[in-house]
Parts: structure tokens; C-alpha cells; sequence
């Protein structure tokens, strides 16, 4: 699985990836780059799958609700369900 996951991100969204994860001790301009872009990636990386909305809000540098309201505003649903969420809500109901 890490394979896949490690497979599927470009250069900066990896190194971002790396740097929110296990953190970065010196300041660099690439990091200071990639800290720059870092909303950006982080959007990326969650439409297309890769990470959940609490880890890229985290990647973003936003507190959560903050972010929610980020992706509410560029018209992306925070939230996704799938056939067998709305399969056993239906059940429920």
C-alpha cells in the first residue's frame, strides 16, 4: 500500500508529504518553495484520492474547519459516499 500511495504523488506533493509527516529541522529555499504551495498541493493530493480532508488540511497548514470552509468556497464536497454507504443508510432508514 505504501508503495502505491509513494507511487502516485509528483515530487512536491512527496517531499510536502515528508515534511508535514516527520517534520524538517533546516530552512531551505525548496521548502520554502513548497510551504508556499502547500494549499495547493494538499487540494491536489485529496482530489485525487490520495489523502483524507483532515490530512490534507493538515498538509494545508489550516486548522480543519478552516479547510472545510476552503473546499466549500472552490466548489469541492469535503465528503464523499459511496454505493455501500448509501446501501446501508437506506437500510437503516
Amino acid at each position: 500500500k505504501i508503495f502505491k500511495f509513494i507511487n502516485q504523488l509528483d515530487e512536491d506533493e512527496l517531499l510536502l508529504y515528508v515534511y508535514v509527516a516527520y517534520g524538517y529541522y533546516e530552512k531551505s529555499d525548496a521548502i520554502n518553495e513548497l510551504l508556499q504551495k502547500r494549499e495547493e498541493i494538499a487540494l491536489r493530493m485529496l482530489k485525487k484520492g490520495l489523502i483524507s480532508v483532515g490530512l490534507a488540511s493538515k498538509i494545508a497548514g489550516k486548522p480543519y474547519l478552516e479547510f472545510i470552509e476552503l473546499l466549500k468556497r472552490k466548489g469541492i464536497k469535503p465528503f464523499r459516499a459511496d454505493e455501500n454507504d448509501l446501501e446501508e443508510e437506506s437500510a437503516n432508514i
